[in-house]
């Protein structure tokens, strides 16, 4: 027989709030078991807990978790469309996380100008 986690337990291994995994419950993103009103979590549960923690890690939003989650549940991606529509997922997220990042760098590169801007200022004015 499966042993199954009650949410003080699976929060405390995941290192989240109990709020976070019943916001997780609510959206969809977790299905736990329920029994007389509380929520026990299978392995299933853990398995998929362990994908959002990854997923939250490359900056997916919860709807995209949800999405991937989704896709991956059905039939665990054994139909060529689940799979076409999980890779679109992942391929846009890459493509976002490549924007974002010519984008801070960009950034970045603005605050050095602004930094040396400033430091030859008080240089040349000797500010006290």
């Amino acid at each position: 027989m499966e042993t199954l986690m009650r949410i003080g337990a699976f929060a405390k291994r995941f290192g989240v709030p109990q709020s976070t995994v019943r916001y997780y419950i609510q959206r969809g993103i977790l299905i736990p078991e329920k029994r007389n009103g509380q929520h026990l979590f299978p392995e299933s549960c853990i398995n998929d807990m362990e994908r959002v923690m990854e997923f939250k890690s490359l900056l997916f939003s919860l709807d995209n978790i949800l999405e991937l989650l989704t896709l991956h549940r059905k039939f665990n991606l054994s139909q060529k469309s689940d799979v076409d529509a999980y890779m679109r997922l992942l391929i846009q997220h890459k493509d976002y996380l490549q924007e974002e990042l010519s984008t801070a760098v960009k950034q970045e590169e603005r605050l050095r100008q602004m930094e040396a801007m400033v430091r030859s200022i008080t240089a040349s004015s000797s500010v006290q």
